[in-house]
């Protein structure tokens, strides 16, 4: 119990770590339509053609991340994974399967989770329907 308490306190300690450094990052949204404010996308996020899938493309030093807006739950869900097996809601940060199991993302992608968890944009409809 007390090695699981520290693995914890270790994911906590590096959470609150990476939160530190996004004060460096500023936040720069894109409205998609002046008109409605749901559309604000996070600007890194591109739409993939695929049912509600956008991407956070591949850069120097941090991996391709996916984001799925879930109509059904009215939540977005992300996966570290090209074959979209394993999605994690945006309420947590921590990869919960695979080969990326218990890490956490790059600092860029936490910080468009913590967007999409906080703002939770709904796509135009053209992308939901």
């Amino acid at each position: 119990m007390i090695y699981i308490n520290f693995i914890e306190e270790i994911k906590l300690s590096w959470y609150l770590y990476m939160k530190s450094k996004i004060f460096f990052l500023r936040k720069v949204y894109i409205d998609l339509d002046a008109s409605n404010p749901v559309y604000k996308m996070y600007p890194r996020l591109q739409y993939t053609n695929q049912d509600r899938i956008y991407v956070n493309p591949k850069s120097s030093g941090i991996g391709t991340m996916w984001y799925f807006y879930s109509p059904k739950y009215n939540c977005w869900f992300w996966t570290p994974y090209e074959n979209y097996k394993t999605w994690m809601s945006v309420n947590s940060i921590i990869v919960k399967s695979g080969y990326y199991k218990d890490r956490v993302p790059a600092l860029i992608n936490v910080e468009i989770i913590e967007y999409l968890r906080e703002n939770n944009p709904i796509p135009p409809d053209a992308i939901i329907h």
